[in-house]
């Protein structure tokens, strides 16, 4: 997508690379030939017109017992499974997504923003889809706290214009620790965080896509960072201990330094 965006938009690399969270080395880098995938795709073109009953395990295990070849099986699935070897002319992955995390947690920390283009649909949004336990107390007890700001957020008409209502699974009932009646039991409920909305498939290549992606994203954004705020206190290290003596009042100081003056 950062190439389209160049080639199409005439958007300048670095600031492509920095919309898709890529490298300028990344996007600049060229796959170079491999004289062993070639070795691997005549192997398997052989194999499978002179055996045609033969799947990718028997193939398999023809290369690495009788041939003795080393290679991974992974490397060779990945080759097999490309449609001149295969009846199947379904491809091995049929999305392409694009995941866009906090930069102050990993690739599956936190809340992000999220692209996903599909044989059936585009998506588009954004949140926390599978938070761990003590990732989820943590959020509630934020939201228990500033729920007015999540409501202003999900409840602006911005948000509800661009991607509707929040979105995710719930509890049926309040979790445990909170009371019915709290303000924020219609927040606390969510085990989800969800918001985005849905495009027929074509709208990938239209001309539309990019300006409406930021668009979303941007919508989004108070939302993730609402999330992300009580994680990235628990990422916030505690204040180091040292072993230095506390300050020395300085009268006290002056009075222990004035020695009494020799009397012969």
């Amino acid at each position: 997508m950062a190439r389209d965006a160049v080639a199409r938009r005439g958007v300048l690399i670095r600031l492509a690379c920095e919309a898709f969270g890529v490298s300028q080395t990344c996007y600049r880098y060229e796959r170079k030939r491999n004289a062993q995938n070639d070795q691997i795709a005549d192997w398997l073109l052989r194999l499978t017109d002179n055996h045609r009953n033969w799947g990718f395990g028997l193939c398999f295990l023809y290369l690495r017992n009788v041939k003795g070849f080393g290679w991974n099986h992974k490397r060779i699935y990945r080759i097999y499974r490309d449609t001149r070897f295969s009846d199947d002319k379904t491809p091995l992955k049929t999305h392409v997504a694009a995941h866009f995390p906090s930069r102050r947690f990993g690739r599956s920390g936190g809340a992000g923003l999220y692209v996903e283009i599909t044989p059936g649909c585009v998506w588009m949004g954004g949140g926390m889809y599978m938070p761990s336990g003590p990732d989820l107390q943590a959020i509630r007890e934020h939201v228990a706290d500033t729920y007015p700001r999540i409501h202003r957020i999900v409840t602006s008409p911005s948000f509800n214009k661009t991607v509707g209502p929040l979105g995710g699974d719930q509890l049926t009932r309040v979790p445990r620790g909170y009371l019915k009646d709290h303000p924020a039991a219609d927040y606390l409920r969510y085990k989800q965080f969800l918001a985005g909305c849905e495009y027929p498939p074509q709208f990938a290549t239209s001309a539309r896509f990019y300006s409406e992606l930021l668009s979303v994203f941007r919508t989004i954004t108070p939302l993730v960072r609402f999330l992300n705020q009580p994680l990235e206190a628990r990422l916030t290290p505690p204040p180091l201990l040292t072993d230095a003596a506390p300050p020395r009042d300085p009268r006290r100081a002056a009075g222990l330094d004035q020695r009494a003056a020799p009397m012969w």
